[in-house]
């Protein structure tokens, strides 16, 4: 493997674990996630993520892109299941700032309850279809972008 790679470990589906040498972590650029959450996200809870918010223990959130998915529309089965039906919310949420646990809190703070998270992209590298637990190498363009992202020349 080459020393920088992707890997989806299963802890956490969908979460990109990069190996990079520079002390540049966290610079990498917005997250992605796709959020299965029981509950129906209203656009009033849409528009107040999308302003920023301010979560119940006073942490002030920075705006998020949020964006309601259509089941029948996409194909989201293979990553959601029997877990759809019509009590259930499918999500995509792009953040600028990561703070602990932050889809989960806002999703708590705004009466939804998650039941599946799945991280699609972490700044310039898409996880496509990573199964949970496998690695594979990031390619020359990946790697360029990552550089790219942490203002660095390759």
């Amino acid at each position: 493997m080459n020393k920088l790679s992707a890997k989806m470990p299963s802890a956490t589906s969908g979460y990109i674990f990069v190996l990079f040498a520079a002390t540049c972590w966290g610079l990498i650029g917005p997250l992605a996630k796709f959020i299965l959450a029981h509950g129906k996200l209203t656009p009033e809870m849409q528009n107040i993520m999308q302003k920023g918010m301010t979560l119940s223990e006073g942490d002030k959130l920075a705006p998020m892109q949020v964006e309601i998915l259509s089941p029948q529309t996409n194909n989201y089965r293979h990553l959601f299941g029997y877990l759809h039906n019509n009590e259930n919310t499918i999500i995509k949420m792009t953040l600028i700032q990561g703070l602990n646990r932050q889809i989960r809190r806002v999703c708590r703070d705004l009466g939804l309850t998650i039941l599946k998270l799945c991280r699609i992209s972490h700044g310039p590298i898409q996880l496509a279809a990573l199964p949970t637990g496998k690695v594979r190498s990031l390619s020359e363009q990946e790697i360029k972008a990552l550089y790219a992202s942490v203002r660095l020349n390759k």
